[in-house]
């Protein structure tokens, strides 16, 4: 690093006692500074990410609400019964469109649960993924009985 303040002062064996100390404590002064500044920016560059995936995680997760709210009342509803062979084909057809749609929201889920992984405090946001991640799991159980 330059001293840009070194000139200011007597070079080599014959510095006063008082000036050398003013000298250790402004260079003390200016490593904290330089130190200070490089944590700062990191700091600013971690919250600039920390946004990036917060913007990510919330993106999922209102993708993923509306659909597991609308997947558990369906999963409560049940399957009638087919009576004809038409019937058993689309009850086939809405239960596999059902399994589709739990996978695709699955990626959805997983995908929010990786950019909150990515943040620098993501400890809560990854409580919230397994409370979603059982609920996902609960209405696709509740579809198969």
């Amino acid at each position: 690093m330059h001293n840009s303040y070194s000139f200011y002062f007597a070079i080599g064996d014959n510095v006063p006692k008082d000036a050398q100390d003013y000298k250790d404590e402004l260079k003390r002064v200016q490593d904290y500074v330089h130190d200070l500044h490089r944590r700062v920016m990191k700091e600013c560059d971690n919250f600039s990410e920390d946004v990036k995936y917060w913007a990510e995680y919330k993106t999922g997760i209102k993708e993923f609400r509306p659909w597991l709210e609308s997947a558990e009342k369906k999963s409560l509803e049940g399957l009638g019964k087919p009576q004809t062979l038409d019937e058993a084909n689309a009850t086939f057809a809405s239960v596999n469109e059902f399994d589709q749609s739990c996978l695709k929201h699955l990626k959805i889920l997983n995908d929010a649960a990786t950019a909150a992984n990515k943040m620098t405090t993501h400890k809560v946001f990854i409580i919230k993924n397994l409370v979603f991640q059982m609920l996902w799991g609960l209405a696709v159980f509740q579809s198969s009985v």
